[in-house]
């Protein structure tokens, strides 16, 4: 049977872990009845769902109530990652979804868009044909909409893994827009995995696949979002407006689909569930990755651990 979406954690913390591994933390949670850790693991998730749900509110808020630009920045700061998700949520401001909509029948239109108010095509050799031909494009669309680029040093360009460099990540975001119906209608609609890797199957244009590093021929590239992005967008931004909307317009439904998305995607494997999972599997679910990232982040790492869900549930197991 299917976990149940909510669980209450109640009681008094008497651990004395201040964090991963301090007290054998991972030891004490993966040997518990699989029941008790789960309604722990479960709070976890949704205490960490509420503050998302409450920054996603933050972004509603300043788009005047509108639900699909709220989705366009959430999924542009998610596109930035943690190098440059503040300067892609700024390009959502300069370039907001109705334009992007407007445009959508053109790939260029959308990459000039993008790539132009993003200042990084100012970092191209205006001398390549197909930089020229963008170049202009966005000299038109930005006359026409009255757009002002950024500037390139916003964006973090160096340092950063080849595949998540801002200019590749653009482009296929901008074949994503073209090729999919991307609205908070059809995000609302993802239930399987299968659907966000649809949702999410833009093929980049090939300039991109082997010069989006400026000045630089690289060895070819993916023109879409891997396995491993699919699976990160399903869990860090689809479910994410699935569970935001829901909570919003009081539809419980809509939290569950989210819950059972995420139940449906594989754990994520970083240096949070590695830790967790060091003496037996215990993230076997997004779910479950999701909780242990809030658990080592707002518990053992902030040294939190007179309210730790499981120094709480310690003693009644």
């Amino acid at each position: 049977m299917p976990r149940p979406l909510i669980y209450q954690v109640e009681g008094d913390c008497r651990s004395k872990s201040a964090s991963v591994g301090g007290m054998n933390c991972p030891q004490l949670l993966s040997s518990m009845d699989i029941e008790h850790r789960s309604k722990i693991l479960d709070s976890l998730w949704r205490e960490r769902q509420e503050r998302k749900y409450n920054d996603i509110v933050d972004i509603l808020n300043r788009s005047d109530g509108n639900w699909n630009q709220t989705m366009h920045t959430m999924l542009l700061k998610f596109i930035g990652g943690f190098d440059n998700g503040g300067a892609a949520m700024r390009l959502a401001e300069r370039v907001p979804y109705a334009i992007i909509m407007r445009e959508r029948s053109s790939k260029m239109a959308i990459e000039a868009l993008l790539l132009g108010a993003s200042g990084l095509l100012s970092l191209y050799d205006s001398n390549d044909e197909y930089i020229a031909h963008l170049a202009q494009e966005y000299i038109h669309l930005s006359a026409k909409y009255g757009i002002e680029a950024m500037d390139y040093r916003e964006w973090r360009t160096s340092n950063v893994r080849t595949h998540n460099h801002p200019t590749l990540r653009l482009a296929q975001l901008a074949a994503c827009y073209m090729d999919s119906d991307i609205t908070m209608n059809s995000v609302t609609e993802c239930r399987h995995l299968a659907d966000i890797y649809k949702l999410f199957s833009g093929r980049a244009s090939e300039q991109w696949l082997r010069h989006f590093i400026p000045y630089t021929i690289m060895e070819e590239t993916s023109a879409t979002f891997g396995k491993m992005k699919c699976e990160l967008l399903g869990i860090n931004f689809v479910a994410q407006m699935i569970y935001a909307y829901g909570r919003h317009t009081h539809s419980e439904a809509l939290c569950t689909q989210a819950y059972n998305l995420l139940l449906s995607i594989p754990a994520e494997k970083n240096r949070y569930t590695e830790e967790w999972n060091a003496t037996s599997k215990i993230a076997s679910s997004a779910i479950d990755s999701q909780a242990l990232i809030q658990l080592s982040r707002e518990y053992c790492h902030a040294k939190r651990c007179h309210v730790c869900p499981l120094g709480m549930n310690t003693d009644s197991r």
